[in-house]
């Protein structure tokens, strides 16, 4: 069953339900539940302008076990055909107009679902949602000029001027065709819905008419399969009209919605397992439906059609009953890219993948090809591990079958196809505030296939999965005919056939082959694959199946076991290949038919271990050890398990338990002695190797005497395992038994050893024990070595040297380089092959390693070659003393001293050596490659330019001179160095880490964090990659992980300014400003001159509100980087926040000629114009920082803000709403929302803001000012004056807080107070129109008429249309008998606020 996925709106509130997981207490708090529910829908409503509430209904409404109210849909449905919400376009405006009309669609079907189509959609709304439709036709066709034309992509050619979103003209005839079919049909599709169980059960059951006393075997032996779908005509009474494609989707969509209703009746719960693949047969029938209509348009044809605005509106607004060739399939396929996107299972995902495919090659039409490539890609892009490769290698493939011009539009189409797919992830991955928490989830089928596969190796084993789903698990044939058993299994009609005839014979009740579990006939379901295997025939041809074979009758197993299953015999055959990941695959299938078989568990548990996946090995190993306690096996895999961990404790008290149950295991002895060992609690390990030689003394008598003479068994057992990289405990106590008997040859002071017939059994002994051990372990380098030992005492060198050269071949290391130099030493030949051998192997090091390109200035070398460094330099000199010009000896050495880090030595010999070999391109590359590490990097361009004049293909100095291009910041050629390298060395970690630096370089964060997720995969270590990738999360905000790889990286190399500066800059962002500052002062001490780290800390410091210390540090940032566009853009606001505004537009000015579209610098200049009154020019600004990035919730708070000061407060209203849904306890956020509410009358929802902004800021007076203005417009006085005056306490000067106490006062009659506060106010700002006003209405209560009159005109001046001003002039007026004029004062005040009581008193005091 697909996983299901919560996802959370911006919103914070659950708008998937997954009911299957739910359980309620009562009825009462289900109805809360739904009713939750029901309100977050209609909240998601208010703004169907933002995706994220588009995105939040799609998924509620598609969810059909939430019953949503039908006045609810019919608003929705109103809302999504508003076409003002597409009046202005943005970047992402391609896949938001998408969203929308798919949100539509799913809307509307639940309406066509329901029992309110027929009865809500009356005529005229049927009339006004199909003009809409009418309009997005032509919002679709200026949406794609506009992206065309307009938006900046950042792509190389112009193959997006191409660009067609099918998918689009789909939604609009899907949602023409559902609207009229709604009008025309007056049948309830609700009604339909109820008889689609019993339809679908006829179909799938194999019981009649729920007859329990039919017998289950004759039952089966008359199954007829399912060869047909049901015709239209006799569910849905369609009109003549409808067009034939549309008949038949509908059809499909109905059974669809069927079996998902049947699949949550609890009596057929099973099919849940089997949603998928009944599906995909359908789906399988669909494709090859022989009454599709095909017509007789061409791909010329339809693509004008559907690319011209003229002719689509045409064909649209006519209502052409031609349908467009293979529509459906257009329909079928974008129904399964859909339903891929809630899928997780890997065999699945196939199975859709190969349907895609298939119609891929069946269809020459632009659109249909789109179409499948959508679906083929978007799987690409779902799971890179699995499908890329694949989906690359067939692009190609069906690439090469095509002509020179088809060709061409199909690379277009390619190209646009995965240019949409980008863009829509982008999008989607935007509409979630919190994408840093989510994390990709996989199932065990998951884990099993993310084994790194070649694309030829992944083909093959798709296509044996596809094998093994059609073939049943008892006979091993490949069947149509499935039966679906109560107990989850599968078998097919033959294997129930055969097994008839036995139980009949027996008179045996019906039960399940695999778990025995008896089976009732209202449990069993017909499973046909017939359409599907008939759409797999070619793909399965290529592993051995032809559609026209005859398979021939198979013996059946009447008592099948795991071990006579097909897929037994395929897991056994790919452990002893040591091919895990594929035993990985046919072990999970054989669990589903054995799920407590103990041995396939810990045989599953081996291959997981083998790969990697430990937490699936450990879960494995634990429920064997529940199925089978007494078994000692998966106690000894698990301790394997708990040692990798570090887990002693665990492994110590799992080889207990082992031994308890199998006290002779000399396997659990050795691990013991093993961890003893490592604790370094020699006794007790001397004591479990003591019992060890004591159970294989029985075998062999040597071994009694030897353990007395070793006083550190630790030494004596383990020192060759940790000399080698290879464990102990995973060398078997048979090749320990031969090093100790190996020792014992050895040893000339031993007695036994005298007697020479005892030393031959002992050596025909360690002969013995190490064929054993090779034979169970061809790769046992230690059993290896033991052999070559023993053959060079015995004095075969020859059979010495084979053994050497092999552990060579399998891991180059000192010991084994030792052994065979002394070997040829002995036979006079080891000068030059010794001198040969050697270098070949330092190049083969370094060129698997490039370790001494890795970045780090303290390199410890990774291999052992150079570990005897003295003896070899000791050789090489004494033969350049003799010869020195041997070009093989000057190159050894150059190699050494390169490993070495003795850079200035190694050119000396390499420059040597090109006056010996002058055109080398050996030599070049490696000279390329010193100059680098020595950051000379246009000496080492020169150089490896030279090398790859006279070896272009060679993957080193390409990967060399890829990273010096990019350290010379030439990303492009770097990036096509990298590239080339890649193609030849596909998993080098110094190509891959290289490559995602330059792709973090070029601000293309996601191929970045691909390449160097890889590269650590190979090198775990490697501190370059690490802080590279730090740097990356850092960019994409996951700063969590970006924190885990930089302190990872420290640890390895702790003075590395990169590293320190990138977790200074993160610790910035998570508003850590102390450990910020620890650690950009730490990297300015190692270098003090550094532009960016001094740009981070003077960054660091503006936030710490020390402006001072924040300029010295940006100023001398800009004196060595003058044109540093982001230092510019945070000096800039920098200023700004001391109010610097003329300093503060200047940098900003200057950072946006040098990047333009800088959404930061954007913000912070329309900031800066907001504080200077010009608001115009603000706006422009935050209009496009929001176009940019529209999920920022400073541009919308600042914007929000602006709209505010130019009383625009609906505005204002959405800007600061959607700001405080990013981040919801922005302060500045919450305290500007209050003061809108409050202009807005909503008082209430003012104080709640306003509360909330000072509980995190309880001294800012904006806020005080304003809750103060709160509580004074709803009468409540005392609190307005307490606010107020700590407002005053805080900023004792401030020319606001004075007027709007003083207006408090004067409401209380507090005349002299309010006088006082007044004329202060207007000391600080005289021409303040609200504190004239004010102070105008205060005189009036005093009765000085003349004053007052002064005050309000001087105020009406500045604000001619404040009703306030004008009706208290008005009055004044009216005391002064100059009626007249009050009466043009009141009669304009109440124009604009006709119920005002004090204007009315004084209007009708005039005339009485």
């Amino acid at each position: 069953m697909e996983e299901r996925h919560s996802i959370q709106s911006n919103t914070s509130k659950k708008i998937y339900i997954d009911s299957d997981r739910i359980s309620y207490n009562s009825d009462t708090e289900k109805r809360d539940d739904l009713k939750a529910t029901i309100n977050h829908a209609k909240d998601l409503m208010k703004d169907f302008s933002d995706p994220s509430n588009l995105f939040g209904f799609k998924l509620l409404v598609e969810d059909f076990r939430i019953k949503l109210p039908s006045k609810l849909l019919i608003n929705a449905l109103k809302l999504l055909s508003d076409v003002s919400l597409f009046d202005y376009y943005t970047e992402d405006i391609i896949s938001h107009f998408e969203l929308h009309l798919r949100t539509w669609v799913a809307t509307l079907e639940r309406v066509v679902c329901s029992s309110i189509a027929s009865i809500l959609l009356n005529q005229e709304f049927y009339d006004k949602l199909y003009s809409s439709l009418v309009s997005f036709i032509d919002i679709h066709y200026h949406i794609t000029l506009f992206f065309k034309q307009e938006v900046n992509l950042d792509i190389a050619g112009d193959n997006h001027l191409h660009f067609q979103n099918y998918n689009i003209n789909f939604l609009l005839i899907h949602l023409r065709d559902s609207l009229h079919s709604i009008r025309n049909n007056k049948t309830r599709s609700d009604e339909f819905l109820k008889q689609g169980k019993d339809f679908l059960l006829s179909l799938i059951r194999t019981t009649s008419n729920g007859d329990s006393s039919v017998n289950i075997l004759e039952i089966l032996e008359g199954s007829p399969l399912i060869e047909s779908l049901p015709k239209h005509n006799s569910f849905f009474n369609f009109n003549q009209s409808i067009p034939k494609w549309y008949q038949k989707w509908r059809e499909f969509l109905f059974i669809h919605y069927s079996l998902e209703d049947l699949i949550k009746d609890s009596n057929h719960n099973i099919l849940k397992h089997h949603n998928e693949t009944l599906i995909l047969e359908f789906l399988w029938q669909y494709i090859f439906d022989p009454d599709l209509d095909k017509n007789d348009l061409v791909d010329e044809d339809v693509s004008e059609i559907l690319k011209s605005q003229e002719d689509f509106s045409s064909l649209f607004i006519e209502y052409r009953l031609t349908d467009l060739p293979y529509f459906l399939w257009f329909g079928i396929l974008d129904f399964a890219q859909n339903l891929c996107k809630k899928i997780s299972k890997p065999t699945i995902l196939t199975f859709f993948y190969y349907l895609g495919l298939e119609v891929l090659k069946k269809s020459q039409f632009d659109y249909i090809q789109f179409k499948s490539l959508e679906l083929i890609l978007s799987l690409s892009y779902k799971n890179p591990e699995l499908f890329e490769n694949l989906v690359n290698e067939e692009i190609i493939k069906y690439s090469n079958s095509l002509s020179i011009d088809s060709l061409k539009k199909f690379k277009i189409l390619v190209d646009n196809v995965n240019l949409k797919l980008r863009l829509d992830n982008k999008f989607i991955k935007n509409l979630t505030t919190s994408t840093s928490t989510i994390k990709k989830q996989y199932n065990d089928d998951t884990l099993l296939f993310k084994e790194k596969l070649s694309a030829r190796k992944s083909d093959t084993l798709f296509k044996e999965i596809i094998k093994e789903h059609l073939t049943c698990p008892i006979t091993g044939e490949i069947t149509t005919n499935f039966f679906i058993l109560g107990c989850n299994h599968l078998i097919s009609y033959n294997s129930i056939k055969s097994r008839k005839i036995f139980l009949s014979m027996k008179n045996k009740s019906f039960k399940c082959p695999f778990c025995k579990a008896e089976i009732k006939q209202d449990s069993i379901y017909k499973l046909s694959r017939n359409s599907t295997l008939k759409g797999l025939g070619k793909t399965l041809e290529q592993v051995g199946y032809s559609m026209e074979m005859n398979i021939k009758k198979m013996n059946v197993d009447l008592k099948p076991s795991k071990f006579t299953l097909p897929t037994f015999n395929k897991a056994i055959n790919s452990l002893q290949q040591h091919d895990y990941s594929a035993a990985l695959i046919w072990l999970t299938r054989i669990l589903h038919f054995y799920p407590k078989s103990y041995s396939i568990r810990c045989m599953r548990a081996l291959a997981s271990w083998k790969t990697e996946f430990y937490s699936q090995a450990l879960n494995d190993l634990t429920m064997a050890i529940q199925l089978r306690p007494t078994k000692s096996l998966a106690y000894i895999y698990r301790c394997h398990i708990y040692l990798f961990s570090k887990k002693d404790d665990g492994a110590l008290n799992d080889l207990e338990v082992a031994l308890k149950i199998d006290p002779d295991n000399i396997t659990a002895l050795l691990y013991k002695a093993k961890i003893y060992s490592d604790k370094k609690k020699f006794n007790e390990a001397q004591s479990e190797i003591r019992k060890v030689v004591n159970k294989i003394n029985y075998v062999h008598p040597i071994l009694s005497i030897l353990i007395e003479k070793f006083d550190k068994p630790h030494k004596m057992i383990f020192g060759l395992g940790n000399s080698l990289p290879i464990q102990l405990y995973n060398t078997d106590h048979v090749t320990i038994s031969g090093y100790v008997l190996l020792h014992s040859c050895d040893n000339k002071d031993n007695k036994y050893n005298k007697d020479n017939k005892n030393n031959k059994n002992n050596k025909d002994l360690v002969m013995s024990c190490c064929v054993q051990a090779i034979n169970h372990d061809e790769k046992n380098i230690i059993a290896i070595g033991i052999k070559g030992v023993l053959y060079y005492i015995l004095g075969s060198f020859g059979k010495a040297l084979v053994c050497f050269q092999e552990i060579l071949e399998i891991f180059p290391s000192t010991i084994a380089l030792d052994c065979y130099e002394k070997t040829y030493n002995t036979i006079g030949q080891h000068n030059k092959r010794w001198l040969k051998r050697l270098n070949k192997m330092i190049k083969q090091s370094f060129n698997q390693t490039n370790n001494f390109n890795s970045h780090q200035n303290n390199q410890k070398n990774d291999f052992n070659i150079l570990k005897d460094q003295d003896e070899h330099f000791i050789r090489i000199n004494v033969m350049l003393d003799t010869d020195p010009n041997n070009a093989l000896a000057l190159e050894t050495r150059g190699l050494f001293y390169f490993g070495l880090g003795r850079l200035d030595d190694a050119l000396l010999d390499l420059d040597k050596l090109m006056e010996v070999k002058s055109d080398n391109a050996s030599t070049l590359r490696y000279r390329g490659a010193v100059y680098y590490m020595m950051s000379k990097f246009k000496e080492s361009l020169s150089i490896l330019n030279r090398s790859l004049d006279l070896d272009p293909d060679n993957a080193f100095a390409l990967r060399n001179r890829g990273a010096t291009y990019r350290m010379l910041n030439r990303h492009a050629r770097s990036l096509k160095d990298l590239n080339q390298s890649l193609a030849i060395e596909p998993n080098n970690a110094f190509a891959l880490m290289n490559r995602g630096a330059t792709y973090r370089l070029m601000s293309r964060y996601e191929e970045a964090l691909m390449d160097l997720n890889k590269s650590l995969r190979l090198e775990p270590c490697d501190a370059f990659a690490l802080r590279n990738r730090g740097a990356v999360y850092c960019m994409l905000d996951r700063y969590d992980e970006s924190l885990v790889d930089l302190n990872e990286s420290l640890k390895i190399e702790p003075n590395n300014t990169f590293a320190l500066n990138t977790r200074g800059a993160t610790f910035r962002l998570l508003n850590r400003y102390e450990e910020s500052l620890a650690d950009l002062n730490k990297s300015l001490k190692l270098d003090f001159n550094d532009a960016w780290t001094l740009s981070d800390r003077g960054a660091t410091y503006r936030l710490m509100n020390r402006f001072h210390e924040a300029l010295a540090d940006l100023n001398k940032s800009l004196e060595i980087n003058p044109n540093n566009a982001w230092t510019l853009s945070v000096r800039g606001d920098t200023y700004r926040m001391i109010e610097k505004y003329d300093e503060s537009l200047e940098d900003l000015n200057k950072s946006l000629e040098i990047e333009p579209n800088n959404a930061d610098t954007l913000k912070f200049r329309g900031e800066t114009f907001c504080k200077l009154g010009r608001y115009k020019d603000a706006l422009e600004d935050l209009n496009i920082s929001l176009e940019i990035d529209p999920n920022n919730a400073f541009a919308l708070k600042v914007r929000g803000a602006t709209f505010r000061l130019m009383k625009r407060f609906r505005s204002a209203l959405a800007d600061l709403n959607k700001s405080l849904k990013i981040e919801p306890n922005n302060s500045d956020a919450l305290k500007f929302r209050g003061e809108v509410f409050c202009k807005l009358g909503r008082y209430e929802e003012s104080l709640n803001d306003l509360n909330k902004s000072l509980e995190i800021e309880s001294n800012n007076v904006f806020a005080l000012n304003n809750r103060g203005i709160a509580y004074k417009s709803i009468n409540k006085h005392d609190e307005a004056l307490a606010d107020l005056n700590k407002s005053l306490e805080i900023d004792p000067n401030n020319a606001d807080t004075l007027k709007f106490r003083g207006e408090v006062y004067c409401k209380l009659g507090k005349y002299k107070d309010a006088l006082i506060d007044a004329n202060k106010s207007l000391e600080i700002e005289p021409d303040d129109a609200f504190a004239l006003k004010v102070r105008g209405a205060v005189y009036h209560m005093m009765d000085r008429y003349e004053e007052s009159l002064a005050d309000l005109t001087r105020s009406l001046e500045l604000e001619p249309d404040d009703p306030f001003a004008l009706r208290n002039r008005g009055a004044t007026y009216r005391m002064l008998s100059r009626y007249e004029e009050a009466l043009v004062d009141l009669d304009k005040s109440l124009e604009m606020e006709p119920d005002n009581a004090f204007a009315l008193m004084n209007h009708v005091a005039i005339f009485y």
